[in-house]
């Protein structure tokens, strides 16, 4: 059974006998290390790709482009680049995977995920992130809801570690600041 290591920091807990004891153990930042690298052994052994978290813009090349309304992402971005100022913008889902020529066979998820990346979103609680740029996401005109998720540069390595839908986006989206190709 794997236990997690104590912090520097002493803490106290009710031993059998009812009396107090203190444990201290190594410093929380070697502790951290180990963590960095045992999760790194993880995902090399797995072969998972987290691929480049800076920011780079890819062009976007699609096969079938007609699939996304991509005049009507990119006055999403415009309604977004308004309230802050971006960094990356990234789309991914069903609807792009279907654009580059996915078969019908797979597992969907969201139709549309969207990713900011913002410095302009230090500061502000991230609930209140994704309420103001998921009310500027037009359902009508796009024909389906949209996943949004707004972050800081550090909050998005995070994610991209964690979350799944966010990983396949960093990787797999189209980044909607880049020249069209």
């Amino acid at each position: 059974m794997w236990s997690r290591p104590v912090h520097a920091r002493a803490r106290s807990s009710p031993s059998p006998s009812g009396s107090q004891r203190t444990a201290t153990s190594a410093p929380a930042s070697s502790w951290a290390v180990a963590r960095i690298a045992a999760r790194v052994c993880w995902l090399s052994a797995l072969r998972i790709d987290c691929g480049p978290v800076a920011r780079e813009h890819r062009p976007v090349t699609l096969e079938q482009p007609e699939a996304l309304n991509l005049a009507e992402l990119r006055r999403y971005l415009r309604r977004i680049e308004d309230r802050w100022p971006l960094d990356r913008a990234l789309v991914g889902g069903a609807r792009v995977a279907d654009a580059r020529g996915a078969g019908p066979q797979r597992e969907r998820g969201p139709e549309y995920v969207v990713i900011f990346v913002s410095e302009g979103f230090d500061g502000v609680p991230w609930l209140e992130r994704v309420y103001q740029a998921g009310r500027l996401w037009d359902t009508a005109e796009m024909g389906d809801p949209v996943d949004v998720h707004c972050y800081t540069t550090a909050e998005l390595e995070r994610r991209v570690e964690r979350q799944r839908i966010v990983r396949e986006a960093v990787r797999g989206g189209l980044d909607l600041m880049a020249e069209p190709a």
